[in-house]
């Protein structure tokens, strides 16, 4: 299900040997704030799993959850059901707010994708210490976003619309360097 809301809508092969790909994905995205007890069974009520522990995603048949911080979680999910599944959640007593429209997601995954986004990220993605499952808040290049890895060498990275052109850029010119170099 991860691919069905994570479908691209655009895709790049990035350097000579195309070892690295980038996607720009499209889905809909819903904010929630509340203690993590009502944050789970909010989210159950729509067939929504809580992640295990806090910096983790959980898959279900709608999409992805992510446990952003203690009092706040995010749930991606396909556009179209976006407006009912936010207005259930409200109903099940937790603060829900629409935000498909607030984020793009940048999928990256290849060989050296870890090391592209290293360029900018001060987060330790060795598969020891960031490991398939974790999700974090951090910044690349500055710009705040969510990380999430989502296999070995595949990364999902939202950011806030407004940064989109920017970190893309920024992606696709430091994929590059690191394609040179290997």
């Amino acid at each position: 299900m991860t691919d069905a809301i994570l479908e691209p809508h655009s895709y790049e092969q990035l350097g000579q040997d195309e070892s690295l790909q980038l996607s720009e994905t499209g889905c809909g995205a819903i904010i929630l704030r509340g203690q993590s007890d009502q944050l789970s069974a909010a989210l159950a009520t729509v067939g929504a799993p809580y992640p295990a522990r806090a910096n983790q995603w959980a898959q279900n048949a709608a999409g992805l959850t992510l446990w952003q911080r203690p009092s706040r979680a995010m749930l991606l999910l396909p556009r179209e059901g976006e407006q009912s599944t936010c207005a259930a959640l409200t109903a099940a007593g937790v603060v829900a707010l629409q935000a498909g429209g607030q984020y793009v997601g940048f999928r990256l995954n290849g060989v050296c994708a870890a090391q592209v986004i290293n360029a900018g990220c001060s987060l330790d993605l060795r598969p020891d210490k960031f490991s398939v499952g974790d999700c974090a808040g951090t910044r690349i290049e500055r710009m705040p976003v969510t990380l999430a890895k989502l296999a070995d060498d595949d990364f999902l990275v939202l950011v806030e619309r407004p940064l989109a052109p920017h970190l893309h850029l920024w992606l696709t010119q430091v994929s590059s360097v690191f394609e040179e170099d290997m």
